[in-house]
């Protein structure tokens, strides 16, 4: 390893210790600002060095995606950091300094979790819709410009309804496993649409509106109704 790759080193193990504790401490807090600025430090030497050592430049990858958050689309993470970051992990992997299993293991888990996620929110509607039993009466029904009117749950079932044009389609949700909800009723109006089967799990279904992400064993659709929904 020559000198700007033991600088690059340097970086990155002040920045992991800074953001996530080093080994063998009992009192430790973590500072983003200054974890931050030395990863970005890490992140920027490593990429213009043209000879590579490819476990650290993994995990500086890596690192870099664990720390994007929400300021980045899943999209852009995996694109611009979990590919790179398993690419390098498996170059590695074939030399004498290879990452442990369980750091290998992440790696890939994160890659085709990720790709898998992206591949089947690209998916066509008419391939996606297909995950709901009955999606054949939804032929006059737009998910987006929907707006929710009313939306309930069990703690194993639930209901969604969604108004396109004084046209309501309830939802039924079979077992669910999991609900995320972000949403402001009175303004929030539909423009995504996804329903897929989640990478670890096949038998289960992601139904996912922005507003509202529900996996679940089933969706069903139970009743459809053309009404005047009154403000």
């Amino acid at each position: 390893m020559n000198d700007n790759w033991k600088e690059i080193l340097d970086s990155y193990n002040k920045a992991w210790n800074l953001l996530n504790g080093p080994k063998g401490v009992t009192e430790w807090a973590r500072d983003e600002e200054n974890g931050r600025y030395h990863l970005w430090c890490a992140y920027h030497k490593a990429q213009l060095m043209k000879e590579k050592e490819p476990l650290l430049y993994a995990r500086i990858f890596s690192l870099m995606a664990s720390e994007a958050g929400i300021q980045h689309s899943d999209y852009t993470i995996f694109n611009k950091y979990i590919k790179e970051s398993y690419k390098y992990y498996k170059i590695a992997n074939e030399t004498n300094e290879k990452p442990t299993d369980k750091e290998f293991e992440r790696i890939e888990y994160l890659y085709n979790y990720n790709k898998h996620e992206i591949e089947s929110t690209n998916k066509d509607y008419e391939e996606q819709v297909k995950n709901i039993i009955g999606y054949e009466k939804l032929d006059n029904f737009n998910f987006h410009d929907s707006k929710v009117i009313w939306y309930e749950h069990s703690e194993k079932n639930g209901r969604i309804k969604l108004d396109y044009n004084n046209m309501v389609v309830t939802f039924y949700f079979e077992e669910i496993i999991e609900i995320k909800i972000n949403t402001e009723p009175y303004s929030d109006w539909v423009f995504d649409f996804y329903c897929y089967r989640p990478y670890h799990n096949k038998e289960l279904v992601i139904f996912d509106i922005g507003l509202y992400k529900i996996m679940c064993k089933k969706i069903l659709v139970e009743k459809i109704e053309n009404i005047k929904i009154e403000n």
